[in-house]
């Protein structure tokens, strides 16, 4: 009899030791697991902080390159008020049939003259485009940036070549009609007949209106330019806060 309670004391230390085990394995386990979340967690979080830091990079470079843009539009869109103002006084002169002064000699270099925006600096652009789009994490702020680049600034040069034939074809017309002098200044052959010339009366014009539909796009380019540059400004604060 005591033999029989011996084995079954025997058993159930057997089958406790056992289940300390298994108890102990899945402790172990756990452990594992908590470590690895733990390894994965501070490691998401240093990308996290490496992709903020490229963010910041990014959008500090963008800001460079549309304060340069706002620079660059605004002197585009005073030289073309100057050379408006150009094309009012020769258009002036000459429909008032007014003597000849050589005052006018600027007014007939600028008052034919289309300032070319050439071409819109990207720079900024396209380091954001390599780096990814995707690491701005304001999606409102992604959305502005690229419809800047690849609406506005496009819509913008897109008018700029479609006026191009018409400045290739009115430098013709200047070079038969006036002598070049230093200084951007341009005297007329004969500026009697100049008075009767209606095709250059009508290239005086079409200058004009030209030069005034691509102001309109440029002005509208300098706008969002300088309301997307506050916007990135302005997300800038808030990283450093």
């Amino acid at each position: 009899m005591l033999t029989f309670f011996r084995k079954i004391r025997k058993s159930l230390a057997g089958a406790s030791a056992t289940k300390k085990y298994l108890l102990y394995a899945v402790g172990e386990i756990m452990l594992v697991m908590i470590g690895i979340l733990l390894a994965l967690q501070v490691n998401n979080w240093n990308e996290w902080r490496k992709d903020r830091i490229t963010e910041k990079r990014t959008l500090e470079d963008l800001v460079e390159n549309l304060e340069l843009n706002v620079t660059f539009l605004n002197e585009r869109v005073k030289t073309n008020l100057k050379s408006d103002r150009s094309s009012e006084i020769i258009a002036s002169f000459l429909e008032e049939r007014l003597p000849y002064n050589d005052t006018l000699e600027r007014h007939f270099g600028w008052g034919l003259t289309i300032e070319h925006v050439g071409s819109i600096s990207s720079v900024g652009y396209e380091t954001l485009k390599n780096v990814g789009i995707e690491i701005i994490k304001n999606r409102k702020l992604k959305k502005e940036i690229i419809f800047l680049f690849e609406e506005t600034y496009k819509n913008t040069h897109t008018r700029i070549d479609r006026i191009e034939p018409s400045n290739i074809e009115i430098t013709k017309v200047r070079q038969g009609l006036f002598m070049r002098k230093p200084g951007f200044k341009f005297e007329p052959f004969d500026y009697k007949s100049l008075l009767e010339d209606k095709i250059y009366k009508s290239w005086l014009l079409t200058i004009k209106n030209n030069r005034q539909w691509l102001n309109y796009s440029i002005e509208n380019s300098l706008e969002e330019t300088e309301r997307v540059l506050q916007l990135i400004k302005d997300e800038l604060g808030k990283a450093n806060t």
